[in-house]
């Protein structure tokens, strides 16, 4: 049967065949769907019962995935082990791959090997930072911290605004013991991001930068606090992208990702003594789905060379056969034209936004208690250990 059939017609059925194999996995909806729902737990479990179904394409995904599931899980080294992995992919994984770009010149981008947005590769690393200071391994935040570094000096005008990755690099350097990287992170944040910060490992060097970098309220709090709460939090979900085309009819089409509008900001977070006070406190903080955009638009260039070498390859491979296969290449310019569609894959259990707070905790101050949206939590100050340095708590609303 197969010999029957004309060239343009094998194409066609290769062509919608590989469209269908480039389908979004259930499992990743599933398994998102339960953690922004609140249970973790859950969708960690979907995605490892998936794991064997999980295509080549989109291994990245779904180590991004399952690491974001697992540190929200409390899990916090397998979650770090799981984006280093992520890391090390990225690194080897994103250069031109031949084989990918060949299967890309006849369907779409949705069919190759998804190695991240920018923002997603440097997000990989905050993560992994993240696992290893809740795990209490400080050394290897530091080396994480040195990848995110080289990350955002190779896309430094689209990451600008990484203010949360920054912050953990400062950190994970300081609970490292490696002061003066930790005050080169912390003096690269946006002016007045964690001033306090900066002034106290600026003291610690004998800068003289010490004297003017912290508001003398925030200092004093710090001077007589009792210890130092640092909160990561992650608020919201983040958006997701959608096929946006052009066409032409049935004579051609061009498809690009594009991210869905946010209908409102994400809201900030209330911080509150037993006592009703606010403590004292700095904050860094990054809109992941700001992020997102620009890493999109920075590839918006290069994504549109791509996607007019695909619709020559296309209206040369359907000319080239009508001569000889009328129909066959009907079918085929049906094909490749359904086929065109945008990669509107991503790391999707994201937060919209994340925040780093330092808080100083005073003395006889029993509990904290953190608010967004009226969702609560509230820490036992009494239950933590300050000799070490900053006790970090990672939320999520």
């Amino acid at each position: 049967m197969l010999a029957s059939l004309g060239r343009g017609r094998l194409l066609a059925c290769a062509a919608l065949t590989v469209l269908v194999s480039g389908c979004a996995t259930p499992a990743f909806d599933q398994a998102r769907a339960l953690h922004h729902a609140g249970d973790s737990a859950a969708g960690l479990s979907v995605l490892i019962s998936a794991q064997d179904t999980i295509p080549e394409r989109d291994q990245l995904l779904l180590l991004l995935e399952q690491g974001t599931l697992e540190l929200f899980d409390g899990q916090s080294s397998a979650a770090a082990r799981q984006f280093v992995s992520a890391a090390d992919y990225i690194d080897a994984e994103d250069r031109i791959s031949l084989r990918d770009e060949a299967r890309a010149l006849v369907t779409s981008e949705a069919t190759t090997r998804y190695t991240g947005e920018y923002a997603e590769q440097l997000l990989a690393h905050s993560h992994a930072m993240l696992g290893f200071l809740l795990s209490g391994q400080a050394e290897s935040a530091a080396v994480e911290a040195r990848r995110a570094g080289k990350r955002l000096r190779e896309h430094e005008d689209t990451l600008d605004s990484a203010t949360f990755t920054r912050a953990l690099m400062a950190l994970s350097f300081e609970m490292a013991g490696q002061t003066n990287d930790a005050y080169v992170s912390a003096r690269a944040l946006p002016a007045g991001t964690w001033p306090a910060t900066a002034a106290r490992l600026a003291q610690q060097l004998g800068s003289s930068d010490a004297d003017t970098l912290a508001p003398s309220a925030l200092n004093n709090a710090l001077a007589s606090a009792r210890g130092e709460l640092v909160l990561a939090v992650a608020t919201g979900q983040v958006s997701t992208k959608y096929s946006s085309h052009l066409n032409n009819g049935l004579a051609w089409q061009i498809a690009f990702p594009a991210y869905r509008p946010v209908d409102a900001p994400t809201p900030a977070l209330s911080l509150q003594l037993a006592n009703g006070k606010t403590p004292a406190h700095e904050r860094a903080s990054t809109n992941i789905n700001q992020l997102l955009r620009q890493s999109l638009d920075a590839r918006a260039g290069a994504l549109l060379a791509r996607q007019s070498l695909r619709l020559s390859a296309k209206h040369n491979l359907a000319k080239e056969l009508r001569a000889k296969d009328e129909l066959g290449a009907q079918l085929l310019a049906i094909a490749l034209f359904v086929s065109e569609v945008a990669d509107t894959r991503g790391w999707y259990s994201l937060p919209a936004r994340f925040d780093l707070y330092r808080v100083a905790v005073p003395v006889g101050a029993d509990s904290l208690t953190a608010t967004v949206r009226g969702k609560s939590y509230t820490v036992d100050l009494n239950a933590l250990d300050y000799s070490r340095g900053p006790v970090l708590r990672l939320m999520k609303f």
